[in-house]
């Protein structure tokens, strides 16, 4: 139910979850275990979800979950709804879990044409794909799975920012095709060399732009999938070490859930120990009650809280 979720709903001892690709497995699976393991009187479930019906279809039966749309296309700066916003003060924490993605297979499709390109220079992060966009797979990629995901990311954050007592932790889910040693040696060290943010969104903007057909982006068989989630993982170390300094009671990582069952899993990936989907997000939701230590912020982890790699 896409409502107001002030209205009766918040008090100074409340929690938040947000939750984006809600309808997607993990994501549902996520918001079904705060269901199961959060007392509903303390805490106030946010799905987003690309179709809101199908939301609602999903989690209407429950008083404490409430849906929107959230849909990382491009066309608006993503964000919570403006009666969200509103009410963010009255809730004793804030903690968004960054799951809505694509996985496209295939290799990088043909270029974009020069007038289109010069358009998308210009207004990259809220082009409509349809316009043409959408040829370019790592260009949807990279806006769905990096791009849109850091802008929600920032909004929150800056947000809860100016409340003094709201705690806000930001859960960027990515993917073991993410790890860097399985992206080209030229984008890796270019992705190395990235300093801030701003940096960051130009290298993004280049690569789904004016990619070179003659490179093997990444290992696998969704190159894209793995350029979008490594470029990812570096921006949520950016977004931390841009955030440390005016907003002490933010934390914010990325988390790999690892191999899990379901439509996508390949053959090996179900033969190497690949758990159920409960299973997957049960690691995740205890290592956040435990409390993400100094050391771990920004950085990239599995599931059990180990440190995958060096971002910086």
């Amino acid at each position: 139910m896409c409502i107001n979720a002030c209205t009766g709903l918040s008090t100074p001892q409340r929690d938040l979850l947000v939750v984006t690709g809600a309808t997607g497995t993990l994501g549902k699976a996520l918001c079904n275990k705060f269901i199961e393991m959060y007392n509903p009187e303390t805490t106030t479930v946010l799905a987003g979800c690309r179709n809101v019906d199908a939301g609602d279809d999903i989690y209407a039966i429950y008083p404490n979950v409430f849906t929107f749309e959230c849909n990382f296309d491009g066309v608006t700066r993503p964000d919570l709804p403006p009666f969200y916003l509103d009410c963010l003060s009255e809730f004793h924490s804030v903690t968004l879990f960054n799951n809505a993605a694509v996985c496209l297979k295939g290799p990088i499709t043909s270029p974009i044409p020069h007038v289109l390109r010069r358009h998308i220079l210009n207004t990259f992060i809220y082009i409509s794909l349809s316009t043409g966009c959408s040829k370019n797979i790592l260009s949807k990629s990279i806006l769905v799975n990096t791009i849109g995901p850091l802008e929600l990311s920032a909004s929150i954050l800056d947000n809860c920012r100016r409340i003094d007592h709201i705690k806000c932790t930001v859960v960027n889910i990515s993917s073991g095709d993410g790890e860097l040693s399985y992206l080209h040696s030229d984008i890796q060290k270019r992705i190395k060399k990235v300093k801030n943010l701003k940096e960051l969104k130009s290298l993004a903007r280049s690569l789904a732009i004016f990619y070179d057909q003659d490179i093997e982006y990444a290992f696998g068989p969704t190159p894209t999938y793995s350029v979008s989630k490594a470029l990812l993982n570096k921006g949520t170390y950016l977004l931390h070490r841009e955030k440390q300094h005016d907003y002490e009671k933010a934390r914010i990582l990325t988390v790999c859930p690892g191999n899990f069952k379901s439509a996508m899993s390949t053959d090996y990936e179900l033969q190497d120990n690949c758990v159920s989907i409960e299973e997957a997000v049960i690691p995740i939701i205890e290592m956040l009650q435990r409390g993400i230590v100094d050391k771990d912020e920004g950085r990239y982890l599995y599931r059990y809280g180990e440190r995958i790699f060096e971002i910086d």
